[in-house]
C-alpha cells in the first residue's frame, strides 16, 4: 500500500481498444486541443472503458495521452461509486487550474457526433426496448429525425473561415460614415 493504490487500482502499461463505433468524431482542432492540453495541463478526467478493453469514453484522449506517453492507472467498479480524480498540484486561485476547467468544457464542445452512427446505436438500443433518451440528453423531439437519419446539424464554420465571407468596414472617426474596404 506504500504506493497509494488500493486493491481496485493498479498501474498498468495495458492498451485499450478504441470504440469503432464511437459516435463522436474529432476534427483536427479538437486532437490538437487535447494534445495541447495533456501537454501543459496534465490529465484532468479520466475515460471509461468496458471489461474487455474496449473504450466507451475517451477516444481522442487516450489516443493523445499514448502518444504523449502519460502513464494509465486503472481503477476498477461496477459503477456503483464515483471516481475522484485529485490533482494534489492544482489550487483554486491557480491559473493553471482556471484553464483546466474552462478547457475541459470547451474541447468537449470541439469534437462532433457521427449522425449515421449515432442512428444506428439508437436504433439498436430502441429494439432492446430502450424508449428513454434523457439520461443520454437527448430530448423526445430529436429522437425520431435521428432514429429516420435525418438530423442534420447547423453547419458551423471552421473559426479562420467565420469572417471570411463578411465584408470588411472601417469607420470614419470625423463623421460616422461606415465604409467597405
Amino acid at each position: 500500500m506504500g504506493n497509494g493504490i488500493g486493491s481496485d487500482e493498479r498501474m498498468t502499461e495495458k492498451t485499450y481498444e478504441l470504440d469503432k463505433r464511437n459516435a463522436r468524431t474529432h476534427p483536427e482542432r479538437n486532437r490538437n486541443a487535447i494534445a495541447k492540453s495533456l501537454r501543459e495541463l496534465g490529465a484532468g478526467a479520466s475515460i471509461v472503458v468496458d471489461k474487455d478493453g474496449v473504450i466507451i469514453s475517451g477516444n481522442a484522449v487516450y489516443e493523445q495521452a499514448m502518444e504523449l506517453g502519460l502513464k494509465v492507472e486503472e481503477v476498477h467498479t461496477q459503477g456503483d461509486k464515483l471516481v475522484i480524480v485529485v490533482r494534489d498540484d492544482l489550487s483554486t486561485d491557480d491559473a493553471k487550474r482556471k484553464k483546466l476547467a474552462i478547457g475541459d468544457n470547451r474541447i468537449g464542445e470541439l469534437s462532433e457526433f457521427d449522425y449515421p452512427v449515432l442512428s444506428e446505436l439508437l436504433t439498436e438500443l430502441v429494439a432492446v426496448g430502450v424508449d428513454d433518451f434523457t439520461m443520454m440528453g437527448f430530448e423526445d423531439f430529436e429522437i425520431q429525425p435521428l432514429l429516420e437519419g435525418e438530423f442534420t446539424p447547423p453547419k458551423i464554420e471552421p473559426i479562420n473561415k467565420v469572417n471570411e465571407n463578411k465584408p470588411q468596414t472601417v469607420t470614419c472617426p470625423e463623421c460616422g460614415h461606415e465604409f467597405e474596404l
